[in-house]
């Protein structure tokens, strides 16, 4: 065999090897390209998932953090109306001690007071102001104290004492007109929150 037809040969052969090599790699690279696009899709859905699922558990947590923050508004706004309504209470209650009916509910008070201690040699505390009126009732004035209306009574030695102050009755009334004032202006929020839930469902239709 000639020097030529050698190298023809080896020519043919070789062009058929690269022919199966680019034929293989063509096979290789579409199969490539199929598990790329297959794996492309998947992580694109995985992908769409995780964003899904981001966004909804933001969405909650917005949710979440405004109803806390609706919660906490209303609360100060509840603790606020509530302080109102008490010191308009409290305002009441000096008015009251100014008016023409104070002195028989005083009296009443140093009845009760004594009744509850039943010694009759007890002393009464109060303010400047009611002294004079206080002695009207047969109490003897240990001394006056800083308070708006009403008085102490007590034994001489101190042990046994009934405070009937403005001051002492209010604080024992307190708490329980706070519950009261607490419940009202919960049935209003609530009667409040029907009603633009009401509303909203008439705009929808």
């Amino acid at each position: 065999m000639g020097l030529n037809s050698l190298i023809s040969q080896i020519e043919k052969e070789t062009e058929k090897k690269i022919q199966t090599i680019i034929e293989n790699a063509k096979a290789q690279q579409e199969e490539i390209i199929k598990e790329a696009k297959k794996q492309a899709k998947k992580i694109t859905q995985q992908a769409v998932q995780q964003a899904e699922e981001i966004a909804q558990n933001y969405r909650e947590e917005k949710i979440a953090a405004a109803k806390t923050e609706e919660q906490r508004i209303l609360l100060q706004a509840r603790e606020e109306a509530t302080d109102r309504a008490l010191a308009q209470l409290w305002e009441a209650f000096v008015k009251f001690s100014q008016s023409s009916n104070y002195p028989k509910y005083l009296k009443k008070l140093a009845a009760l007071a004594l009744e509850e201690i039943d010694n009759k040699a007890a002393v009464a505390l109060c303010n400047q102001k009611d002294k004079k009126l206080v002695q009207s009732f047969g109490l003897k004035v240990e001394k006056t104290i800083d308070c708006t209306a009403g008085l102490i009574v007590q034994t001489k030695d101190g042990k046994i004492l009934v405070d009937y102050t403005f001051e002492a009755i209010f604080e024992q009334k307190k708490q329980k007109l706070k519950t009261q004032i607490n419940t009202i202006l919960a049935e209003k929020e609530s009667n409040l929150k029907q009603l633009t839930k009401t509303k909203k469902v008439a705009k929808s239709k």
